[in-house]
């Protein structure tokens, strides 16, 4: 079985704690082996049903000891962050919102999110590596996230393309300011050796009172992938999965964590 290791680590950009867990995987403590790792967003619904999001989590404990036990991984040290409710939206874009939906109204939340991946890249990571027996390299360091998280995961991987070799973008809530999202995507210099692992449902919402918002969930994904497929990402080194009936939860999200994790570790 594997275990999961809780810290603190202070932003620096404000003054704030953040609760980080860390899946170390089975026999982590027997040996000298290294092992690859992700990022992950939203930590507290990353692992266990308690305290998750719903009662519901990704399943990724569950989902990695069953991996490990059926030989389809030697191991993957997962590092869930935990938000802030409050903070969260200043934390996961690096824009203001730039629409009325979902309701906020323009310019009321988000902003923050290059601070929070500098944390990330320049604090988090570096403090995980010379702690834990990890593969610090691009090949072996995955981000991922859900929601704002997904927006977030494919910043980090167009900001940093130096660190994440491998990007899951989940239900990316990219329209949360859609033009800026487009525009940074479209200019990064995302190499063709990355990786990308991409979800959305066809039922996607987060606002009950705005029927538009499963379309679009899907056109913002869409559009995404249209944007990597321009940057000469190749097929084999994409992954778009598109979930009919899928809502906007961690029931369907966990669903694909299994593949997202071999995705990410196949040679």
């Amino acid at each position: 079985m594997g275990r999961i290791e809780i810290l603190e680590r202070n932003l620096g950009y404000v003054d704030e704690n953040r609760k980080v867990r860390v899946y170390l995987p089975e026999g982590y403590d027997e040996g000298e082996k290294r092992y690859p790792v992700v990022y992950m967003h939203d930590g507290q619904n990353v692992f266990t049903n308690e305290g998750a999001f719903g009662g519901c989590s990704w399943g990724v404990k569950e989902t990695l000891e069953a991996m490990e036990q059926n030989g389809e991984t030697d191991g993957i040290i997962v590092v869930g962050v935990d938000n802030n409710g409050e903070r969260r939206f200043e934390d996961y874009s690096p824009w203001k919102n730039t629409i009325g939906n979902a309701g906020f109204t323009v310019n009321t939340r988000g902003g923050d999110g290059a601070l929070y991946t500098k944390f990330l890249v320049d604090d988090l990571k570096p403090w995980i590596d010379a702690h834990y027996r990890t593969l610090p390299d691009y090949d072996h360091t995955a981000v991922c996230g859900s929601s704002m998280g997904g927006l977030l995961s494919a910043y980090m991987a167009a900001a940093k393309p130096e660190v994440f070799g491998c990007a899951g973008v989940f239900s990316s809530a990219s329209w949360f300011a859609r033009e800026e999202f487009n525009d940074y995507i479209g200019k990064s210099a995302i190499p063709a050796s990355q990786k990308y692992f991409v979800q959305v449902g066809t039922n996607e919402t987060v606002s009950t009172d705005e029927p538009s918002m499963p379309q679009l969930f899907i056109d913002v994904t869409l559009e995404y992938v249209e944007a990597l497929l321009k940057k000469g990402i190749p097929c084999e080194n994409l992954r778009l999965k598109i979930t009919a009936g899928g809502i906007h939860n961690e029931a369907v999200w966990r669903e694909y964590m299994g593949e997202f994790f071999r995705f990410f570790i196949q040679k």
